[in-house]
């Protein structure tokens, strides 16, 4: 039942109560009986004033049980490129992309050529360059250890996905001692992105 109603019903029967009270003078009078009910709705007053202030800090609680203890960046993903053309590879050498155009998550390392994971998960890279130098041999290297490598006369592509903990490098490396030059500007491109953190 609604509190306030009851509240009402209660000042009803006391007062009705009250004035029949006055009529028989062993008992209380009106003016008694308004003042016991002042003070009761004054003890439920308070009461709800609690009860209002345990729901709020209840319900406090669970805003900051709710806060989202996810990392804040939970998206990585790059695309580079050349600025011009190579013409003198050695072997094992890495490839420095100079021509940033994508660097969602910053996991792009201009400086050392190399994308360094931001986060824990399942990565797919790609990998396409155009030889002016008839065939040219590359390799996709994760920490030191070659994931694939391919060669073909005028273009190479590599594309494949790996699990990757955060702190992981991965680069490209020109790997044969023959096939010396490739294209820059938009023929060659490195690119990577997170399928799913983990």
């Amino acid at each position: 039942m609604d509190p306030m109603l009851c509240q009402v019903l209660l000042l009803a029967f006391g007062i009705g109560g009250a004035f029949s009270l006055v009529l028989d003078g062993n008992q209380p009078s009106a003016l008694d009986s308004l003042m016991y009910l002042l003070t009761e709705e004054k003890q439920l007053r308070a009461q709800l004033n609690a009860d209002l202030q345990l729901v709020k800090s209840r319900l406090d609680k669970l805003e900051q049980n709710n806060e989202c203890s996810c990392p804040q960046n939970t998206f990585a993903a790059f695309w580079v490129g050349l600025d011009g053309s190579i013409n003198n590879l050695g072997e094992n050498q890495r490839i420095i992309f100079t021509r940033i155009k994508l660097n969602i998550g910053n996991g792009w390392q201009a400086a050392h050529g190399l994308f360094r994971a931001p986060l824990n998960g399942t990565y797919q890279f790609s990998l396409d360059v155009a030889s002016s130098d008839g065939a040219t041999e590359l390799a996709i290297y994760l920490n030191g250890v070659m994931l694939k490598r391919a060669d073909n006369d005028h273009n190479v592509y590599i594309s494949i996905i790996a699990n990757l903990t955060a702190g992981d490098e991965v680069w490209v490396n020109h790997v044969a001692n023959y096939g010396h030059a490739i294209f820059g500007d938009d023929w060659t491109n490195f690119s990577g992105h997170l399928l799913h953190a983990v």
